[in-house]
């Protein structure tokens, strides 16, 4: 029998076991190789030059025969690539087995790969979704697309981390370590108010975590550290060492405080500013400028600042937990000529608050001034000596701050250079002076001593319109007694 008759032969065998054994050779095409009638086995339905018998797709055509799961169907023609239960089309890892479809980054994926991608074929894998993936040993390349480090080897895998710091230089990132600058002090709870987590009793609440701080120092009451506060401190404008007073500056682009002046009445020639941004920044350099002259007590000029959000009595805190507030303060670093600032000034020199355009407090009339005498500082291009004046208790909510000169006959022109503006929530008033330390006692004092009338009377009226602590009395007496040209080292006698 030759090639052509066994052919035949066989297609009819084919036909035969159809009509009288009741093969069905609809279903051949779910049979495996050891399932086919011998014509099939010698058939190639796929034209891919493997026989039927042999092929382990005879319908769909694959040279390659390949079988991942080893069920012996290809994997061209199976519908469960990885033989895990999963059907291909659901299967977010069609060609590995993964029953549980674990994938800890969905969000991730979606975002980042285009895709859902299981975590047993992801080669970026991010479950804290911070952009850096973990490093994966079966995947040596963890960055996405087969991208080299430093986009992997997250070293705070569960914690969202992306600037990856690591400042003690372990295997863990600070923000999945308790401890992560080293100083003793945990990181658990940071903030003012924070309570100790864990069952810690004491070394918590770090308020430097990445900076080591062992002594917890916070001159301004602000929950940071010094050892980590990069902010400017009116101290930095020449405002003394009152580490509680913060300028109101901008911080940046991203800001939006503002300053502008203004003229009352515009009356020609007698009132100018110039300068203005230097009153919001940072430079204890620079100042802005205002001038105004008399027009019949008509005319003033005013700086406003705002821009930095409403604060005030709400955003007042009490630092030594006696259940009330602190007095805070608010107001300006100001140049103060020859060391003189008297009651005159002080009347025509004001601080004033406002919230939505409306007034709320003043200095006006001095029942609210708080006068800060800050020692000579030594600002290039020559000393220049400051002063604060500023509102103090704050009684209410602003979001604007002003400071209004206005000339009269008795100061024909008022000038002045302002460093900027300042504010503190933390300013604690001081407790009433004892052992004959009040204003009152000072000046009384001056008389017993037989200090001059004049300076005795000056201090009497200065001390009745501006608040002045115990311990500027002396200062505040010197600069009277400077102002009257008097000798201002007497004041030193007047002490208790």
């Amino acid at each position: 029998m030759n090639y052509h008759d066994l052919t035949k032969y066989l297609a009819t065998s084919v036909i035969a076991c159809a009509i009288l054994v009741g093969c069905n050779t609809a279903d051949d095409s779910d049979k495996t190789v050891a399932d086919l009638p011998a014509a099939a086995a010698l058939s190639d339905s796929d034209k891919d030059s493997i026989p039927d018998g042999r092929d382990n797709c005879p319908k769909t055509p694959n040279t390659d025969q390949t079988d991942t799961d080893g069920d012996g169907i290809g994997d061209a023609c199976d519908n469960d690539l990885d033989g895990d239960g999963i059907l291909n089309d659901v299967d977010n890892c069609p060609a590995n087995f993964n029953p549980d479809q674990k994938n800890t980054d969905s969000a991730q994926d979606s975002n980042v790969d285009g895709k859902i991608t299981g975590d047993v074929c992801d080669p970026f894998i991010d479950q804290d979704e911070d952009g850096i993936a973990e490093l994966q040993p079966n995947l040596p390349n963890c960055g996405k697309n087969g991208s080299a480090p430093p986009n992997c080897n997250d070293n705070c895998p569960t914690i969202a981390n992306a600037n990856q710091l690591n400042t003690d230089g372990d295997d863990s990132g600070n923000a999945c370590e308790d401890d992560a600058d080293q100083d003793g002090i945990l990181d658990d709870a940071f903030g003012a108010n924070a309570t100790c987590t864990g069952g810690n009793a004491a070394n918590c609440n770090d308020n430097c975590i990445n900076t080591p701080n062992t002594d917890q120092k916070d001159d301004n009451w602000n929950s940071v550290g010094n050892a980590c506060d990069n902010l400017v401190h009116c101290a930095d404008l020449g405002g003394g060492d009152s580490k509680d007073l913060l300028p109101i500056y901008n911080k940046g682009a991203s800001t939006a405080v503002s300053a502008t002046p203004t003229c009352s009445n515009q009356i020609p020639q007698t009132c100018t500013s110039s300068n203005s941004g230097n009153a919001i920044d940072a430079d204890a350099t620079n100042f802005a400028t205002m001038t105004v002259s008399d027009a019949g007590g008509q005319q003033n000029v005013s700086l406003s600042i705002k821009g930095f959000g409403t604060v005030g009595l709400s955003t007042l805190l009490d630092i030594d937990n006696d259940n009330t507030k602190e007095a805070g303060r608010v107001g300006f670093v100001i140049s103060n000529p020859t060391t003189q600032f008297s009651v005159e000034l002080a009347s025509v020199i004001a601080v004033e608050t406002y919230l939505a355009g409306a007034l709320q407090q003043s200095t006006a009339g001095g029942s609210q001034l708080q006068v800060d005498f800050f020692e000579q500082q030594s600002v290039p291009p020559e000393p220049t000596p400051r002063v604060f004046l500023a509102i103090s208790p704050i009684t209410k909510d602003f979001d604007e701050v002003r400071l209004r000169l206005q000339a009269t006959a008795a100061s024909a022109q008022l000038s002045r250079n302002i460093f900027g503006a300042c504010y503190s929530n933390v300013y604690k008033a001081p407790p009433p002076p004892t052992g004959g330390g009040s204003p009152n006692q000072f000046v009384q004092q001056c008389r017993d001593n037989g200090g001059p009338a004049q300076l005795c009377d000056g201090m009497q009226t200065f001390f009745d319109q501006v608040s002045v602590g115990p311990d500027e009395l002396v200062s505040a007496c010197e600069t009277i007694a400077t102002n009257l040209m008097q000798d201002p080292a007497q004041c030193a006698g007047f002490a208790p």
